[in-house]
């Protein structure tokens, strides 16, 4: 095992105790989310990558789903190279993505993807109507970016893994949506289905 590989290794078994294991979420009702369409890049003209889905298995595609922050669902091609060690935040950010992580836990907890939720923006939390994200701790489960997995044809997993740890597969695809107020077990995935065009 290399010396990243145990760094990783280590903050996923970080990621997994602080979330107190968490049980893996299934990704039905995807197709009922069918009627949000897919936005290309209404975030940033300047991210890199490829709009849209990647056309063969040598990429991957990357899907965030901004839910209530506004800004629709962009989809993105990481190119690659794919290969072992090649993460959920090497995707993200090959396709542009600057994500934020914590201060207390980098990129092993993402609260910020496109600097959204902003640090002044209210975000109406059960229990407290004002919070705003410091992107000092994790997240609260009422507001935080769910991150999910997919093979090409698959279905949306929630990970139980940081992005920081978990190999992105080579043609399938890495989600990000934001969860608000959805009980704990609960977060949406990403609205629109992890299927290439054919």
């Amino acid at each position: 095992m290399t010396a990243g590989r145990s760094v990783r290794a280590l903050v996923a078994g970080v990621v997994l105790l602080l979330a107190g294991g968490g049980t893996a979420l299934a990704s039905a009702g995807t197709e009922a989310a069918a009627g949000r369409a897919a936005t290309v890049d209404p975030v940033d003209d300047e991210l890199s990558g490829t709009p849209g889905y990647c056309p063969t298995d040598e990429g991957v595609t990357v899907v965030v789903d901004f839910q209530e922050l506004g800004g629709g669902i962009v989809v993105r091609c990481a190119t690659g190279p794919v290969v072992p060690g090649f993460t959920g935040i090497d995707a993200l950010q090959g396709t542009g993505f600057d994500p934020e992580g914590v201060r207390r836990y980098g990129l092993a907890f993402v609260c910020r993807i496109a600097d959204r939720p902003t640090a002044d923006q209210e975000l109406p939390v059960d229990g407290n109507p004002h919070y705003k994200e410091a992107c000092v701790n994790t997240p609260p489960v009422s507001a935080f970016w769910s991150y999910w997995y997919a093979p090409d044809r698959g279905t949306w997993t929630y990970s139980q893994e940081s992005a920081l740890s978990r190999d992105a597969l080579p043609g399938g695809f890495e989600g990000w949506s934001f969860s608000l107020n959805h009980s704990e077990g609960s977060a949406p995935p990403p609205g629109i289905p992890p299927r290439r065009p054919a």
